[in-house]
């Protein structure tokens, strides 16, 4: 079955170091971008569709964090 990033899941990723993070980040969208790849090849295209505006939507909010943080 389908798993998507919780929010106390990103909370507790981001209590972690920023190396850990980025690497955590990093490993979580590739797991998604395969995921897709994977629907794609099936021809799942709803799947494929899930999973995209799911990546879009983490890019989103780490684009937002990290424009907030540069604030500071």
């Amino acid at each position: 079955m389908w798993q998507t990033p919780t929010l106390n899941g990103v909370v507790s990723m981001a209590k972690q170091s920023t190396g850990e993070l980025e690497l955590a980040v990093a490993a979580q969208l590739q797991e998604m971008r395969d995921q897709r790849d994977q629907a794609l090849k099936r021809g799942h295209d709803f799947a494929a569709r899930y999973w995209q505006g799911r990546i879009e939507a983490l890019e989103s909010e780490l684009t937002s964090l990290i424009k907030r943080g540069s604030r500071r």
